[in-house]
């Protein structure tokens, strides 16, 4: 599974090889921008996990830490590209019109 997911990273990148410094500087980027534009509770876990990743040496991150830094990077592109910050998924409006799009995809 993680082989394949690595796989599919270097292939993201159109890079030879994804390598641990990329991975590890691209989820702290989006982590630090997401824990800026975000009021959101999930900004206090992220940050937990920025400061973890930040310290560490990238060559020692193992493939398992960045499969899943490469997944959460993407995660958090998506929140920051598509989901709305600051309160806004409480807007009632906004949920119906999130829920009929959604609909769509389970037929």
């Amino acid at each position: 599974m993680n082989e394949r997911l690595l796989e599919d990273i270097i292939a993201d990148t159109d890079k030879e090889r994804a390598d641990s410094e990329y991975i590890q500087n691209r989820f702290i980027d989006l982590g630090r921008e997401y824990i800026a534009q975000a009021d959101d509770p999930t900004t206090e876990q992220v940050e937990v996990l920025v400061q973890h990743f930040e310290s560490r040496d990238p060559d020692t991150i193992d493939e398992d830490s960045r499969a899943l830094m490469w997944t959460m990077s993407g995660i958090l592109q998506w929140m920051l590209d598509d989901l709305p910050l600051n309160g806004e998924t409480t807007d009632p409006e906004w949920l119906r019109q999130q829920l009929k799009i959604w609909g769509r995809f389970s037929e």
